[in-house]
């Protein structure tokens, strides 16, 4: 059996819909975490890095990839970012490596918009967890506010349209993947 990795998510990740809908799997195991010294912020279309980072699969920016995404640019998104004594709660899902990769393409991560963290989290029946997750290791990155709290919105745009991007989104990488290995694509 493959071994599974905790990835911890908050916002819109985790909500199984949405996890689902990136991972492409329907029967997934969560378990509700707090994750401690980082915040969740909002951000805007304009709060999007626009450099090309050097581990970017393909050379273009974030700040494009989303735009082409949501062209209308009214765009919100969630963010973490690290400040000590703040906490965010969130959900502890157990996914296979392939998946997580999965989720590292639909945040971005090697084109420079989040980063991969390590961290602990505390479960809500009290065992503390190693997992990773996502978020910028960075204190200082534009946002448009501080979410405070724990009970926040998962949806900042229509949960339909974001859920849509992550199914063309996945299946997007999966044909770079094949592309990649010399597969006959689908």
């Amino acid at each position: 059996m493959e071994k599974l990795i905790n990835f911890w998510a908050c916002a819109t990740n985790r909500s199984w819909d949405m996890m689902s809908a990136i991972i492409g799997r329907r029967n997934i195991q969560g378990i509700p975490a707090r994750l401690f010294d980082y915040e969740m912020c909002i951000q805007a279309m304009s709060d999007i890095p626009r450099t090309v980072a050097k581990t970017a699969p393909k050379k273009i920016s974030p700040y494009d990839i989303v735009k082409a995404a949501h062209p209308k640019g009214n765009f919100l998104l969630y963010t973490v970012r690290p400040k000590k004594g703040a906490w965010i709660d969130g959900m502890i899902w157990k996914i296979t490596p392939a998946e997580h990769e999965l989720v590292r393409d639909w945040e971005l991560v090697d084109f420079g918009m989040f980063d991969d963290v390590k961290c602990t989290v505390l479960c809500t029946n009290g065992v503390r967890m190693s997992a990773v997750t996502v978020a910028s290791k960075k204190r200082n990155i534009p946002i448009q506010q501080v979410v405070q709290g724990d009970n926040y919105l998962e949806y900042l745009m229509p949960k339909s349209d974001i859920i849509k991007v992550a199914i063309r989104a996945r299946n997007e990488f999966y044909q770079r993947k094949r592309k990649d290995i010399g597969w006959a694509g689908l």
